[in-house]
């Protein structure tokens, strides 16, 4: 009988080898293979290379909450924090920057810069790996709310099941013109 993963708790500095859940299902983030094949390392690795106008304008569609790993998340943060303030942001200075930032965690985290760092991306490729990781967070949307209109439906009370519907609707409305406007603006 398979049964899904218990979430492992987070240590009181946020344990850096944690689950992310959607819902109820709880994925490891520790696996570290086949980044060859995910936009969100390759997206990075690109970023890493780019010049900082490039992240830039790539940052004013994608932030880190489109990030479904939190490591990654955290990486692209520092990523576009140093290329906005007009500084490199080559994978030695990222790391430099989690080493004074990022405390404990920076062990982590430079683990994983290592493992994007390796990645085979073209910075001419960027857009394309921003708009995959865009697309990738908007289809978690929909994901999302359908699990929170199930809790919905199973909790709420009658007069607030409509609404609550619509806020949802309106969240992921407001999703889907954010992908049209960063398509537009990056291709």
């Amino acid at each position: 009988m398979s049964t899904a993963p218990a979430p492992v708790a987070l240590g009181p500095l946020g344990d850096p080898e944690i689950l992310a859940t959607i819902g109820d299902e709880a994925i490891d983030t520790r696996d570290s293979g086949g980044f060859e094949l995910d936009p969100e390392a390759q997206c990075l690795n690109a970023l890493l290379w780019s010049p900082a106008t490039t992240v830039t304008r790539i940052a004013e569609h994608l932030d880190e909450t489109d990030f479904y790993r939190p490591d990654f998340a955290e990486l692209y943060t520092v990523i576009a924090r140093l290329a906005r303030a007009g500084q490199a942001h080559t994978a030695a200075l990222v790391a430099a920057q989690l080493q004074r930032t990022a405390g404990m965690r920076s062990d982590y985290l430079r683990r994983a810069l290592l493992d994007v760092a390796i990645g085979d991306a073209r910075a001419h490729d960027a857009n394309h790996y921003a708009l995959a990781v865009l697309s990738q967070s908007y289809r978690r949307g929909y994901i999302i709310a359908a699990t929170r209109l199930s809790h919905i439906a199973e909790t709420a009370g009658e007069d607030e099941l409509f609404e609550q519907m619509c806020v949802l609707g309106r969240a992921c409305h407001a999703a889907r013109d954010r992908l049209h406007a960063a398509t537009t603006a990056l291709t």
